[in-house]
């Protein structure tokens, strides 16, 4: 069966400013029987995908600078990473671009992998720290060796550990800060969010409260083949 994929988009906003900063793109597969836009079963598209969506995406964009998600398996695929790097140095409408790790890679991997990324000017990010990446002492040897980390306030929420995070984020937070690398807050949804990683000081903020994920702007289905 042909899945449909999309990015929608959704805003980083520098709290500062409360402008965006970036966008990440978040994939979805459309869904015939509910007739909607839903995450996929499979996180596992070709790289090729991925560039042919994202430069359609960009055209679009406001901002420039975006990441995507890769899961363990992208992320440790030497011929994805050489796509990505050669996809960075000629993309015209690209500013930065981040790969979010949405599963802890190895110290390895990301000692020799990801020091490839980061010297082509791709930015690393360990997404979901405290939750989906719990690991403290872990994400403590991943840490220097990344260029920013996310904490998840949604998946708290999902948890039924809401209450925890004012006290959980703070350690994350220090983390970040001793390894030299960016910490983002997500799952902001209100004004009480907000002041919370005002307190925090935290630099970078995404979720409901700033910006709902964008409708699509052209699906893989769209998209011709180059």
């Amino acid at each position: 069966m042909l899945i449909t994929y999309t990015y929608f988009t959704q805003a980083i906003v520098d709290s500062t400013t409360q402008e965006p900063a970036g966008y990440e793109m978040l994939l979805r597969a459309w869904n015939a029987e509910q007739n909607a836009w839903l995450l996929p079963h499979d996180f596992e598209i070709t790289v090729k995908m991925q560039m042919r969506m994202m430069r359609h995406v960009l055209r679009n964009l406001p901002n420039k600078n975006v990441s995507i998600n890769l899961t363990a398996k992208q992320f440790a695929a030497q011929d994805t990473m050489q796509q990505l790097i050669t996809f960075a140095s000629r993309a015209r409408d690209l500013g930065n671009l981040t790969v979010e790790l949405t599963q802890a890679p190895t110290l390895e991997e990301v000692q020799t992998i990801g020091q490839q990324y980061r010297e082509a000017g791709i930015g690393l990010a360990l997404d979901d720290v405290g939750t989906d990446l719990d690991d403290f002492e872990l994400i403590k040897q991943l840490a220097p060796h990344v260029d920013m980390m996310k904490y998840a306030l949604q998946n708290t929420r999902d948890l039924g550990r809401e209450a925890e995070a004012p006290t959980d984020i703070p350690r994350w937070k220090q983390l970040a800060d001793d390894s030299g690398v960016d910490f983002t807050l997500e799952g902001i949804e209100s004004f009480k969010d907000v002041q919370l990683a005002h307190h925090l000081g935290i630099n970078w903020l995404q979720g409901f409260y700033f910006s709902r994920p964008a409708e699509k702007v052209q699906t893989s289905q769209d998209i011709p083949l180059p």
